[in-house]
């Protein structure tokens, strides 16, 4: 049996140990029970195990709980610790000097991987398909946590109009831009929205067609065209208030 006689001494070999020690003498029963009946005095964390029970997480409780552990093995002390802050230094060379300019960039901390290094890949993969958004917001309902924002994006997550209508609402005001019009590539590199240009061939155009299907393109003056779309989509009714001016080059 191994030595539990200090906090130091719990690693994985010795909750695998009390697993064997379960199956050979305590077949059928709660192999959390069976060590806790062992060892009253010593904090067992279930996940530890290579095994917890069945529907172990099907339980808030257990959920909230692992979350916290997790973010203390982190160094989470504090909600906002689940954001990362990036740096983004652009080095300017002007007037025979170099101007540096400093650009942050805000991220979520967490990412599939900690869990996956940590004893949750059960409880992200199985109950919330790898949605570490989805997690968060049902374990923590009382804090706002913003989807784009996080490293590991569910697959086809701008596929959803009122999805892209939320983030632009919310790019526009961490941009301070009066309108959807005047957003460019980059604040929406800087803001987690690659995926959604990705989706858009890099354009803000169509990604702001995308949000009203019915708006026409003469209704308001878009800052970008997406490539080679005059050559797909010739408007003459757009450019019959200009055809003189075509129409004079030749004269």
């Amino acid at each position: 049996m191994c030595n539990v006689s200090s906090t130091s001494s719990i690693n994985n070999i010795c909750y695998n140990n009390i697993f064997i020690e379960y199956l050979l003498s305590y077949r059928g029963r709660n192999v959390i029970d069976v060590a806790r009946r062992a060892y009253p005095d010593f904090p067992f964390v279930p996940w530890l195990f290579d095994r917890v029970p069945n529907d172990y997480w099907s339980d808030k409780a257990h959920q909230r709980a692992y979350l916290d552990w997790l973010a203390k093995k982190l160094d989470y002390s504090k909600p906002s610790d689940w954001y990362i802050i990036q740096l983004i230094f652009v080095i300017i060379f002007y007037n025979y000097q170099f101007y540096y300019i400093v650009e942050f960039e805000r991220r979520y901390r967490v990412s599939i991987s900690d869990f996956f290094l940590n004893h949750g890949s059960f409880l992200l993969v199985v109950p919330y398909k790898k949605n570490i958004f989805s997690l968060l917001n049902a374990v923590y309902p009382e804090r706002k946590y913003l989807p784009w924002l996080f490293v590991n994006k569910p697959k086809g997550f701008f596929d959803d109009q009122p999805t892209r209508k939320a983030y632009i609402k919310w790019l526009r005001w961490i941009t301070r831009v009066k309108d959807s019009t005047e957003l460019r590539v980059q604040h929406f590199r800087k803001h987690g929205g690659v995926g959604l240009l990705q989706r858009y061939n890099f354009s803000p155009y169509l990604i702001h067609k995308s949000l009203e299907e019915a708006t026409k393109i003469g209704g308001k003056t878009i800052s970008y065209v997406p490539r080679k779309y005059w050559v797909r989509h010739f408007h003459l009714p757009l450019l019959a208030p200009f055809s003189h001016l075509c129409l004079s080059a030749f004269d």
